[in-house]
């Protein structure tokens, strides 16, 4: 068996490719060795581990993923006199802001998981004494990690399939073969919308047929992909597709799928959370009700005070982004989730104790798909497909498990309550902004920013590409606008 290479080699050198091609200006000087991918299992199964570490980096789930879409939308605002996130708090027309940072590390991760998409399966498992289980295990996890990484790139920098306001229905760069040195690299162009889709679907397919038999299970396998957790990727992507035309089929397999999702959580030991415990819920490792978790152990692995999560948050350090409050003020009294934004008599402001450094000194998970989101999908489809009773049982079913008050609504009402709803469950986990434009509705902005309502027509409704990237690729168009 060939030795061993270091994980962290393996981070740098696919990381320096993908920058060349995807396309930061970096010469790299050195390839992956295909001996090392091609015959060591070990290797590869440590860089499909790796895959997992590039989501807390800032720019993913460590930062921007988790609570820039509720500073661009009305869930957060700027602390006067603050500035971390200011651009993307007033939704600056920058370059440099909105949700453009997770460009890298997202290719970056993409092209860890290509690389063992393409060398696995030849590995000759016979020859290493390794049985097929744990091959097939990380297959099905590569494959719903490529999955979310697109679906997340495609929902930030284009639109909806079969809703694009400014004739602009192209997506992300697809790539699903992985860069291994440099004279392999390419330059490529963005995508149709409809193709990732396509791509995201695919391997959502994969990923719950390897999984159904090999995924992981117990409380820890929310930390990875795991059958549960492409249930509930699968659900939030149909509805996602759902605004296209009312197209119903969308509709019943987000319900399907969601309901599947919560039928298969107690695999991985989540469930619904109720009553007092609701309070403590973000400050368990894992989350009592997350499929799939971003998991940070410790502060070795923490981005620090300047990056992580808790700083941004925190009246102890820069207290930076607040929930705005209009947000607060709409939780009943009696509402459990209240008790997630404490307010700082100090500063005089809210805050968010989600991030409250459960974990150690500025570490925190970030929850990314949770079973409260499987219940709200479910009564979003419910409601879309005219099943109004069911919809109002599932969502005064999660009422009821946070102590508010149960609802008696249909029509119109009843979908702006499950919205409504989203925006309390889900805040400060990466929803209100994505939830808004998916739907094509206006984005409004919380007083006082001094922002005024965001049209879905408005060009900021779509992610930049950083100019370093668009000015070394030909082929790569700028989102318009920018």
């Amino acid at each position: 068996m060939k030795k061993l290479i270091s994980l962290g080699s393996l981070f740098v050198v696919a990381g320096l490719l993908m920058n060349a091609c995807d396309l930061l200006e970096v010469e790299p000087a050195q390839s992956v060795s295909p001996e090392v991918v091609t015959e060591n299992f070990e290797s590869l199964e440590q860089l499909s581990q790796g895959v997992y570490a590039h989501m807390y980096r800032w720019g993913a789930y460590g930062n921007v993923m988790a609570i820039v879409p509720d500073l661009l939308a009305d869930n957060g605002r700027l602390r006067p006199g603050a500035s971390r996130h200011q651009s993307r708090t007033n939704n600056t027309a920058s370059t440099g802001g909105h949700l453009s940072p997770m460009w890298q590390p997202y290719y970056e991760a993409i092209n860890d998981i290509n690389l063992v998409l393409k060398y696995i399966p030849e590995i000759n498992l016979d020859e290493i004494e390794e049985d097929e289980t744990d091959r097939d295990r990380i297959l099905g996890e590569m494959y719903f990690m490529r999955a979310l990484l697109y679906h997340d790139l495609t929902k930030t920098f284009g639109y909806e399939p079969g809703m694009v306001p400014n004739d602009f229905d192209v997506s992300v760069i697809l790539r699903t073969e992985p860069v291994e040195d440099v004279p392999g690299a390419d330059f490529r162009g963005r995508v149709p919308i409809t193709d990732v889709y396509e791509q995201i679907e695919s391997d959502l397919d994969n990923a719950r047929t390897l999984l159904a038999e090999h995924g992981r299970t117990g409380s820890s396998a929310s930390f990875f992909g795991n059958y549960a957790a492409a249930l509930g990727l699968s659900a939030r992507v149909a509805l996602y597709q759902s605004e296209a035309g009312a197209n119903s089929n969308h509709l019943e397999r987000a319900r399907d799928f969601a309901q599947q999702a919560m039928d298969a959580a107690s695999d991985v030991g989540a469930g619904l959370t109720s009553g007092s415990a609701v309070a403590e819920m973000f400050g368990g490792n894992p989350n009592p009700e997350a499929l799939f978790e971003v998991s940070i152990q410790n502060q070795d692995e923490s981005l620090g005070v300047n990056d992580a999560l808790s700083p941004y948050l925190l009246p102890a350090q820069w207290h930076a982004n607040v929930p705005a409050e209009d947000f607060v003020d709409l939780f009943e009294s009696s509402d459990e989730r209240l008790a997630h934004y404490p307010f700082h008599e100090g500063s005089g402001y809210y805050y968010t104790v989600k991030y409250n450094q459960w974990n150690d000194v500025w570490t925190d998970n970030t929850p990314v798909i949770r079973y409260a989101e499987m219940m709200l999908i479910k009564a979003e489809a419910e409601a879309g497909l005219n099943d109004e009773g069911d919809a109002l049982d599932t969502l005064n079913e999660l009422r009821a498990s946070r102590s508010a008050s149960e609802l008696d609504v249909s029509g119109n009402a009843l979908m702006n309550a499950i919205m409504t709803e989203r925006r309390l469950e889900l805040a400060f986990e990466g929803h209100r902004w994505f939830d808004l434009k998916r739907r094509g509705m206006d984005i409004p902005k919380p007083a006082p920013t001094g922002q005024s309502t965001i049209s879905y027509d408005d060009f900021r409704l779509l992610a930049p590409i950083a100019d370093s990237q668009v000015e070394l690729n030909d082929d790569l168009v700028q989102s318009p606008g920018y």
